[in-house]
């Protein structure tokens, strides 16, 4: 069966090359046909690897980020309720 007929079968073939579930099959059938396909394939992954991983990995830090905001900023509403209610429960009433 040849690989890359399509353009969107080749982006799934080359992004199962990536995350190297299916490395040796989408390899080994252009390996046998010429030796150079190799070095266009460690170009893919090199690529792919530094340019789409970079990428998935800012916005999964991005969102981190924004969820540890939200937990600091209700941390720090509880905190000063709690404080309020504790001032509250300890007032005296002065002149009594």
């Amino acid at each position: 069966m040849p690989y890359f007929t399509r353009l969107l079968e080749i982006t799934f073939e080359l992004y199962g090359l990536v995350t190297t579930a299916s490395s040796p099959d989408v390899t080994m059938p252009a390996y046998t046909l010429h030796w150079l396909y190799s070095s266009y394939f460690m170009t893919c992954i090199i690529i792919n690897s530094h340019i789409f991983m970079s990428v998935f990995l800012a916005v999964v830090y991005n969102n981190d980020r924004k969820h540890l905001q939200d937990e600091v900023r209700k941390l720090a509403s509880l905190k000063c309720h709690q404080v309020l209610e504790a001032f509250r429960l300890l007032k005296v009433k002065v002149g009594t």
